[in-house]
């Protein structure tokens, strides 16, 4: 048995105990012990897996509204009871939730931090507020054609430099590394730590990837290059893997081709990249001003830190 199985097991275990409960303090206290334990019951269940880190609780409060709510409605429903009958209805009613619980999906529970999309605890991050979802379609087909394709021009410098014009530090404060168990470089007038959104650096990549396929007219020259791209590309699959779109690909019979064709024009869940620059440039701030980033005991005169040798470095 994993440890995400006894996990959920215990999760079960632990929802019919609680549940148990209401009903014992129930008999014994109706109208006082019922809604104090409903309520402690949907906290539970949603900060169980956060393991003490209660600001996530926060992030929770539709659902503990929602039982708030509920709670209040029964209560209405406990008073308007006759008292004789009241027992029985709250036996069915535990009776009920209890196996709603236990037939529950096996998964930890989470909390939506946008609709249709869960995030977990160690990837929290405050630019969380500014996704906002909406569906495109991708045109992907060969022959289209946009300032990221082709050879180097000044139309494709132009549409790079401003996709990656924003790619500075973020500013954050102490509680939002906490909230991710991280530390970061403390900037030099005490407001805080820097930080960047890790989409820049795909992109980033993603650029670097394409100068090297015109490595020539770049003149990249740069000792680790093959590091470089190695490092960028495995990134990139890391990426992928890890967001995997599993939105369908369809196919078409062309003309004078022998195999089924993809259509290109694919519709996909996107985030709305317009919102993610504004909240870039709201939180920014320049990380090569030496008045916040200097690096405490810094020798030029001593070796690189990094080997050059490994990882793919061409010969």
């Amino acid at each position: 048995m994993s440890e995400h199985d006894v996990i959920s097991a215990f999760h079960k275990l632990e929802y019919g105990h609680v549940h148990l409960q209401q009903t014992y303090l129930a008999c014994a206290n109706m109208r006082d012990a019922l809604p104090v334990y409903l309520v402690s019951s949907s906290i539970f269940l949603c900060s169980w897996p956060l393991h003490g880190h209660v600001g996530r609780t926060f992030e929770c409060l539709p659902q503990i509204v929602k039982t708030v709510a509920g709670v209040l409605i029964l209560n209405l429903f406990i008073r308007l009871i006759p008292r004789r009958r009241r027992i029985i209805h709250l036996f069915v009613f535990t009776v009920y939730t209890t196996i709603f619980f236990l037939l529950w999906d096996n998964s930890p529970p989470t909390c939506p931090a946008t609709k249709g999309h869960e995030f977990l605890l160690d990837t929290y991050s405050p630019a969380r507020e500014a996704l906002k979802w909406e569906p495109r379609t991708f045109e992907n087909q060969l022959e289209i054609s946009n300032p990221f394709k082709g050879p180097p021009r000044p139309e494709s410098e132009e549409g790079w430099h401003k996709l990656l014009n924003l790619a500075a530090a973020i500013r954050v404060d102490k509680e939002v590394l906490d909230r991710i168990n991280r530390t970061s470089v403390a900037l030099q007038d005490g407001l805080g730590y820097m930080v960047g959104l890790d989409v820049y650096h795909q992109l980033h990549c993603l650029r670097y990837i394409r100068r090297y396929l015109h490595r020539e007219h770049y003149n990249m020259t740069e000792e680790n290059l093959g590091q470089h791209i190695d490092h960028c590309l495995d990134g990139l699959r890391q990426y992928i893997m890890c967001n995997a779109d599993v939105v369908l690909n369809t196919f078409d019979w062309i003309p004078n081709f022998p195999r089924p064709w993809p259509n290109f024009q694919v519709v996909h869940e996107c985030v709305n990249w317009e919102a993610i620059e504004d909240w870039t440039l709201a939180h920014s701030f320049n990380g090569f001003d030496p008045d916040l980033i200097q690096h405490p005991d810094f020798h030029p005169e001593l070796p690189s830190p990094f080997n050059y040798t490994l990882s793919g470095n061409e010969p």
